[in-house]
C-alpha cells in the first residue's frame, strides 16, 4: 500500500538530479510521460516519439498536450510509455557524447590467490606479473594498480603482481652494537626475523648485541630468522594491566622483551586492554625474555 501511495502521490526524482551529464529534455519528456494524471501525460506514441526526435536532433522540447484519449486505450498507453522510456534513457544516452562511464570501487585483492583475484575482479581486463616478495607467500597477489578503493569503470585494465616468493636478503651489517628495538628495526626492514635472543654475561651495556648469526653480510632467504647474542642483564616487569594492547606492547619493547599476544574477552572490560600478563609486574628477568599479555577480543 505504501509504494502504491507514491506511485499516486509522490514526485519522482528527475534523471539530471542523479546524472547532470544527461540532456534536459529527457527530464521534461519522462515528466510528461509519468505525469500523474493520465489527462496531463502524452495522448499518443505518435505524439511522445516526436519529442524523442526533437531531443535526439538537439531541439528543445516543450511538450504541450493537445488531445484526450478515451479511458480504454489508458493501459495500452501505459505500456507504450513504459517501452519508450527505455529507449529514451538508452537512445539519448548514446546520443550524449558527455555521458560518463560508470566507475566502480576496486576491491582489495592483495593476499588471495590469483583464482580468487579474478573472481573478484570479473569485468576487469587483468594483466598478470611476477615478483619475488618477502612478505607475500607464493603465488599470491603481493600487489595491484589501481590500488584498492580506487574507482574505475567496468572493462578497464587493473596490473596484479603475483609473488614469487622471499627471494634472497642480506643479513645486514649494522646489527653489532645496536640496541634490541634498533637490530629488531634493521633485520624487519631486512626481511628477517628474530627467532632467538641468547644473554650472555659482558661488561658492554645491557641490551646491546653482541653478535648476529648468520654472520653479517650472508645471503640468506628473506623471511628467516636469526640469533642474536645480547648482553645481559636484568629488569624489572612493569605494570601492564589496563593498559591498550598496543601500550603494553611498545612498552615491552623498548624495553627489550619479546612479546607474545594471547586472545580472551570479557564483555566488563573495554575493548583492546590488558587483562593479564606473565610474568607479573614486578618480576625480573633477564632483558631478550617473553612475556606474554592477555588482550581483551570480541570474540
Amino acid at each position: 500500500m505504501a509504494i502504491a501511495y507514491q506511485h499516486v502521490s509522490t514526485e519522482f526524482e528527475l534523471p539530471t538530479s542523479i546524472n547532470p551529464n544527461l540532456d534536459e529534455n529527457i527530464d521534461k519528456i519522462i515528466t510528461v510521460a509519468m505525469a500523474k494524471s493520465a489527462n496531463d501525460r502524452y495522448q499518443s506514441a505518435e505524439l511522445m516519439l516526436a519529442d524523442i526526435r526533437r531531443a535526439m536532433r538537439g531541439i528543445d522540447v516543450t511538450t504541450k498536450i493537445r488531445r484526450i484519449i478515451p479511458r480504454r486505450n489508458y493501459l495500452v498507453l501505459g505500456g507504450a510509455v513504459a517501452a519508450l522510456i527505455t529507449i529514451i534513457l538508452l537512445g539519448l544516452t548514446s546520443f550524449n557524447s558527455q555521458a560518463p562511464v560508470q566507475s566502480m570501487q576496486i576491491p582489495n585483492v592483495v593476499g588471495l590467490t590469483q583464482s580468487a583475484a579474478e573472481e573478484l575482479l570479473k569485468g576487469y581486463t587483468i594483466n598478470l606479473q611476477r615478483a619475488q616478495d618477502s612478505r607475500i607467500p607464493l603465488n599470491r597477489v603481493s600487489s595491484q594498480l589501481p590500488l584498492a578503493a580506487s574507482r574505475a569503470p567496468k572493462g578497464s585494465s587493473i596490473t596484479l603482481t603475483i609473488s614469487d616468493g622471499p627471494g634472497d636478503t642480506t643479513v645486514p651489517t649494522t646489527i653489532v652494537g645496536l640496541s634490541l628495538e634498533e637490530a629488531r628495526s634493521a633485520l624487519s626492514a631486512a626481511g628477517l626475523l628474530i627467532t632467538k635472543i641468547v644473554p650472555v654475561d659482558s661488561n658492554s651495556r645491557t641490551g646491546i648485541v653482541l653478535k648476529i648469526t648468520p654472520d653479517a653480510g650472508s645471503i640468506i632467504k628473506a623471511g628467516g630468522g636469526v640469533l642474536l647474542e645480547i648482553a645481559s642483564g636484568s629488569l624489572k616487569i612493569p605494570s601492564l594491566i589496563n593498559l591498550s594492547g598496543i601500550e603494553a606492547q611498545t612498552i615491552l619493547t623498548q624495553a627489550g622483551f619479546l612479546v607474545r599476544e594471547i586472545i580472551a574477552y570479557d564483555e566488563t572490560v573495554e575493548l583492546g586492554v590488558v587483562l593479564a600478563q606473565a610474568p607479573s609486574a614486578g618480576t625480573t628477568q633477564i632483558i631478550g625474555s617473553d612475556v606474554t599479555i592477555t588482550v581483551n577480543r570480541a570474540p
